[in-house]
């Protein structure tokens, strides 16, 4: 054979994509650790390994000067790394590996020594997610969280031992100080010179045809691997080469290699890989410096038939004799990579039900039983992403057999979940509901199950059903914008009072959202009664970002549990930070403009004290405290007003008055405001339910009622259609889309008479102090038939 050839044809290597899961299964506290050995400082010791799953896993501790944390890592001899981890593993809430630079030195701590590398590459999240998934019971309650690599390795004179479940490591050889010993040259006992490219160790290899080449030893997969080219050009394209020497071996007679098309690259010609399989056979050093490895003999496995057998069924690319294997292989290592292949081949293949179905079953069946349900939720998953969901409904309905007894209990609900949507996708509204309720038993807030429960009941005509539904999957980010557009479907049928009240809302969606109630409620010092009741306006915006809003509207609920209604009276304006929503109105815009609070995410109490209303949810408490001290220091404030605010809603009209009584003065004005307790709108405030919203002007004037100078009472009467309120909301809100802001939905706009409340102040037209305040619940009266 033409040394070219094998250079220009690479073989083929699998890297095992390493990453993190999020800490699995009894997860252990941290804990603190000192400082450890710098990257550079080469010890010796062993590093514990077992084969899991086709990969080499090592249990250890990761730890740097902050945190120590229990893990599992793939030991991958062949991976261009030095040292991957997962971001959860490295980030800030376990070894906060790159919060200083340069990065934290991390170390692998082993039970007889341990290695270290300063700071860590990113590993792929979703291969160990997986993998922890499948393999729990095999690596324990610790995680897979990355990868100790070849770069690493790269430093020490390493003794792979798999039989004997260890890899011993030292400080590299002097040149020269162990370059050979004599040897009877024999398959149980031999040196072969090495080489180095790429971090990777290579040995010369030879095949038939006086070709030769070298073999990468590599740990990443169990699979000893041959180019696939090569293997046809020498009439063996299922891996069955003639022979295969290294020294003395022919490995051929220790393994199948598995042709695959190649990868690799190496100046002498890649042949392959020296995979798991075949090292679980011999003890190898690896003596970098001077260039040698030696290999001996510890095991005698039995040749895998099996695997040889897979690969020529797979030479021949057909559904029969891929099912053929796995019948007769059924505790073959690679029969669930073959029942795989089974079932892409009845796809491709438009094979008729019943052969689709035994394909997707005998796929299933190959897990062990406590996995079953969750192998084929994935498979359901990848059939439907790859477009067949006939494959996708069959891999669903031959999990949920086993649901009772996987190990991952949400694996049948999240199954029924998939099915139920598929089959409303379908028109199947009937087969829908039943998966989708019977999901929801099990996972009540999963958004996507919520979400497509209200879709039924929103096809079935059932519209306050469909309502609770999309209240509840639109707290979720991934189904919110959807259950959005739901909500705003609904709300053309349900009137204007928008269906369930905003109180059974609030019940739904209890325990699912932010939430802060204070501690202890307020009572004034002995001595201190006061007669005022302090205006707490909160200036705030639907869409602001969570990050920003949610610590404001939480302190303002705060306050709301705080302060009686006797001590402080609240109100809510949505201005249109970052744009508009269906909450904004011309009143909230011209009392923001007047407060200087245009653009401003914030509190204004008593109309003249500002405080901070922005900030995540953890810096509610801080900004409630802010807050409550300066209402706290109005209530100190004795006033010469009085207000008195009555409102009936019948008929569709609302009907009421407001008196205020105090000294005279023609600076003063009363200012009188339709407010609602709470209003849903579901914004990227991640605010479901905005609390004692403005919306809308009871007097005529913008500023309010001017006091008359020459008498002591001022009154206030008005009686409005609500329906003509909400039109004047409305043609605002087209106002300033036709003015260049961005549409707005539906949802919100309307009001519910149950939740509505009239708030009444008294404000200095110049100083802007707002003297007393007042509200009351608007009592709803149905009319008599």
């Amino acid at each position: 054979m033409r040394r070219s050839s094998l250079a220009l044809r690479r073989s083929a290597l699998f890297v095992a994509i390493c990453a993190l899961t999020v800490l699995v299964a009894a997860p252990r506290a941290l804990a603190q650790v000192g400082p450890g050995p710098a990257a550079t400082a080469l010890g010796s010791g062993r590093i514990p390994v077992k084969v899991v799953g086709g990969k080499l896993v090592a249990k250890c501790d990761l730890a740097t000067d902050v945190r120590r944390i229990p893990a599992n890592l793939f030991v991958d001899l062949d991976k261009p790394c030095a040292l991957e981890l997962h971001n959860g593993a490295a980030g800030r809430q376990a070894l906060q590996v790159e919060t200083t630079n340069p990065p934290r030195t991390v170390r692998i701590i082993f039970p007889d020594g341990e290695l270290s590398n300063e700071g860590r590459e990113h590993g792929d999240e979703d291969f160990l997610n997986d993998f922890t998934k499948y393999h729990s019971h095999e690596i324990g309650e610790d995680a897979v969280v990355g990868t100790i690599g070849a770069q690493l390795f790269a430093r020490y004179h390493v003794t792979l031992d798999l039989a004997a479940g260890f890899i011993e490591f030292a400080p590299p050889r002097a040149p020269g100080s162990a370059a050979a010993r004599a040897v009877s040259p024999g398959p149980d006992d031999f040196d072969v010179p090495l080489s180095i490219d790429g971090d990777l160790v290579w040995v010369p290899a030879r095949v038939p045809g006086d070709g030769s080449g070298v073999l990468a030893l590599t740990t990443s997969r169990h699979d000893s691997l041959v180019d696939a080219w090569l293997a046809e050009d020498l009439g063996a394209p299922a891996g069955d080469l003639e022979f295969l020497r290294v020294g003395p071996l022919d490995a051929a007679t220790v393994v199948a290699p598995r042709p695959e098309p190649s990868t690799l690259a190496h100046p002498d010609g890649p042949i392959g890989t020296l995979g798991i399989g075949f090292l679980l056979d011999f003890r190898v050093e690896i003596d970098r410096v001077n260039r040698f490895a030696r290999f001996t003999r510890t095991n005698r496995s039995p040749f895998p038939e099996a695997d040889r057998a897979f690969f020529e069924a797979r030479t021949f690319d057909d559904a029969e004799v891929t099912e053929l294997f796995v019948e007769q292989h059924p505790d073959a290592r690679l029969v669930g990579e073959a029942a795989r292949l089974l079932v892409d081949q009845r796809i491709e293949e438009f094979a008729d039900e019943p052969e689709l179905r035994r394909a997707i079953e005998l796929f299933v069946n190959t897990f062990v039983e406590d996995l079953r349900c969750t192998a084929a939720l994935d498979l359901l998953k990848a059939l439907r992403a790859e477009g067949s969901t006939s494959g996708a409904t069959f891999a669903g309905e031959a999990g949920l057999p086993f649901a009772r007894a996987d190990r991952y209990p949400e694996s049948g609900p999240q199954i029924r979940s998939r099915l139920g949507q598929m089959l409303f996708d379908a028109g199947d509204v009937d087969g829908a509901w039943r998966h989708l309720l019977s999901a929801a038993f099990s996972q009540p807030d999963d958004g996507r199950i919520n979400l497509y429960l209200g879709k039924v009941y929103e096809a079935r005509g059932w519209y306050e059903r469909a309502q609770s539904r999309f209240v509840q999957a639109v707290i979720v980010p991934e189904s919110g914008p959807l259950a959005m557009e739901g909500l705003e479907r609904v709300s053309q049928h349900l009137g204007e009072t928008g269906g369930m009240s905003v109180d059974t809302i609030d019940r739904l969606i209890a325990g699912k959202v932010y939430n802060f109630g204070a501690a202890t409620t307020y009572r004034p010092e002995p001595g201190l009664e006061t007669d005022r009741r302090v205006l707490v306006e909160y200036f705030a915006g639907a869409h602001v970002d969570y990050r920003a809003a949610l610590g404001g509207a939480l302190a303002f609920e705060g306050l709301t549990s705080h302060f009686d209604p006797e001590y402080v009276v609240p109100l809510t304006y949505h201005v249109p930070l970052p744009k508009l929503s269906p909450l904004c109105t011309a009143i909230a815009e011209q009392t923001a403009g007047s407060r200087g609070m245009t653009g401003n995410v914030a509190f204004a109490i008593a109309g003249t004290q500002f405080a901070r209303a922005t900030g995540r949810h953890r810096d509610a408490e801080a900004l409630f405290e802010n807050a409550r001290g300066m209402v706290v220091s109005e209530l100190e404030q004795f006033t010469d007003y009085e207000i008195e605010v009555e409102c009936v809603y019948t008929g569709g009209r609302l009907t009421g008055s407001v008196v205020a009584t105090g000294p005279a003065d023609p600076d003063l004005d009363l200012v009188v405001v339709l407010a609602e307790r709470g209003v849903l709108f579901p914004g990227e405030s991640q605010v479901v339910v905005h609390r004692h919203v403005a919306r809308a002007n009871l007097t005529d004037g913008v500023g309010g009622i001017p006091w008359n100078p020459e008498v002591d009472e001022l009154e206030h009467a008005f009686d409005v259609a609500l329906a003509d309120l909400v039109d004047e909301n409305r043609t605002w809100l087209e106002r300033q889309v036709a003015a260049g802001e961005q549409a707005v939905p539906s949802v919100g706009v309307a009001m519910d008479p149950r939740q509505l409340v009239v708030v009444a102040y008294v404000v200095d037209r110049a100083t802007r102090v707002v003297e007393q305040a007042a509200s009351t619940r608007v009592e709803v009266v149905e009319e008599e038939l």
